[in-house]
């Protein structure tokens, strides 16, 4: 009976959780961490609303790791429980940089939108974060703004070769500018429209299906890149919204074959 109470006593305080297990949590989800047992694993998600966050809590201290990779544990920081940074002895010995400047900024855990934090929590009961949002840039560009519901994106520089749905080469910027700006607003949702060019003809069956593909093609891109499909849809309108209704240029003509997209 002694034996058994004690394996009871020793899982309580002594449990770890390995890091091959570790539970991936929200960066908000922090502050409502239950710690158990001597050792804790975490992966703190990825994330594009939060540059950065500080720790306090009543644990003996955290270790940050360089990456996510179980298979190959290497430290980047650690901090006390005032979630202040103290550098390793070996760090200290090669002469690590230990001003008052540097604690500050080497005491905060940065984020990424790339990829999951690994922490090891020892010790403790609570975490207390303090999370710091991304400064968004002020741009009139359309790639550095904030969008909502019904906002509108006019893709000048999206453009087609006449009759079909390949891009031309001048294209391809636009396209990878879209692409970053959804995955940094990781709740974005669009619609992608697309348009051709036919000055003084009907919408017909040719033209509203090459408009659906243009606007499949940006789809595709953007998936093919990592986007996931259920936050994009793409429709086509043919000929039925020309910004150039009588185009007789072909600087004209290109701005007819165009994409545009509506938020979600």
């Amino acid at each position: 009976m002694f034996f058994i109470i004690l394996f009871v006593f020793s899982n309580v305080i002594f449990g770890q959780t390995d890091c091959n297990s570790a539970k991936e949590i929200s960066v908000e989800s922090l502050n409502k961490l239950k710690l158990e047992g001597n050792s804790n694993f975490f992966k703190i998600k990825k994330d594009s609303l939060f540059e950065s966050l500080s720790l306090r809590g009543d644990f003996k201290k955290v270790t940050v790791f360089k990456s996510d990779n179980c298979s190959r544990l290497v430290v980047k920081s650690v901090f006390n429980n005032l979630g202040v940074y103290q550098p390793s002895v070996s760090q200290i010995d090669e002469g690590y940089c230990f001003c008052e400047n540097c604690i500050v900024g080497l005491s905060k855990i940065k984020l990424s939108i790339d990829e999951s934090v690994l922490i090891k929590v020892e010790g403790g009961s609570f975490i207390k974060a303090s999370l710091v949002r991304i400064k968004k840039k002020i741009s009139d560009e359309w790639y550095d703004k904030m969008y909502n519901k019904g906002d509108r994106i006019k893709l000048t520089n999206i453009m087609f070769i006449a009759g079909l749905s390949r891009f031309q080469a001048n294209s391809f910027k636009d396209l990878n500018l879209l692409f970053q700006l959804l995955k940094g607003n990781t709740n974005l949702k669009i619609e992608i429209q697309g348009h051709v060019n036919g000055p003084k003809l009907k919408n017909k069956k040719a033209f509203q299906l090459l408009s659906e593909n243009r606007a499949k093609a940006v789809l595709d891109f953007l998936v093919e890149r990592g986007i996931k499909k259920s936050r994009l849809k793409s429709v086509g309108y043919g000929n039925s919204k020309m910004i150039f209704p009588n185009a007789t240029t072909e600087f004209k003509m290109q701005f007819n074959r165009r994409v545009e997209i509506l938020v979600l």
